[in-house]
């Protein structure tokens, strides 16, 4: 399983792009785009054969990034690589999911994580889970981290 930086590293893509589509960033806020969705088209297969096939790789990395598909080095791997482990996939629903829920409790329907109102909502509907579920969720671990682990989002869904 990888994550996403081990796999921009390994398949050559970098910065603030998609590890898994060649879309700019301007078309990543493109709401047509967002609707329609993006297609999963960047591999590493194609980097390979685009390094292959470049003359000069120093002027092909002084283009800005969105003529060069997001490209910041050459691809380490010579296998395709989805950035996108189950674990990970998990807690990010999971995250997304409980801040979806934080909101609709206090019916805040713009996005905003640090108003008071979430605040609160948050400490109910952790509350709330926690007695009928037994999980703690978005709680600091004593450990060091949070509550909202792997082990803990498999276990919700």
């Amino acid at each position: 399983m990888l994550d996403g930086k081990m796999a921009s590293i390994l398949s050559g893509a970098g910065g603030a792009s998609c590890q898994l589509c060649t879309a700019t960033q301007k078309e990543l806020k493109d709401r047509d785009l967002i609707l329609q969705g993006y297609p999963i088209n960047r591999n590493i297969s194609d980097a390979i054969q685009l390094f292959g096939e470049l003359e000069d790789i120093d002027a092909f990395f002084s283009l800005p990034t969105n003529q060069r598909f997001n490209l910041t080095h050459q691809p380490l791997s010579t296998i395709d690589i989805l950035p996108a482990s189950p674990l990970h996939s998990y807690t990010c629903i999971f995250r997304w999911f409980n801040l979806l829920v934080y909101h609709l409790n206090c019916n805040k329907l713009t996005w905003s994580a640090s108003s008071k109102e979430i605040k609160d909502s948050m400490m109910d509907v952790r509350t709330i889970v926690q007695e009928v579920t037994s999980l703690r969720i978005d709680q600091p671990d004593p450990k060091g981290g949070t509550t909202s682990t792997g082990g803990v989002a498999r276990r919700a869904f």
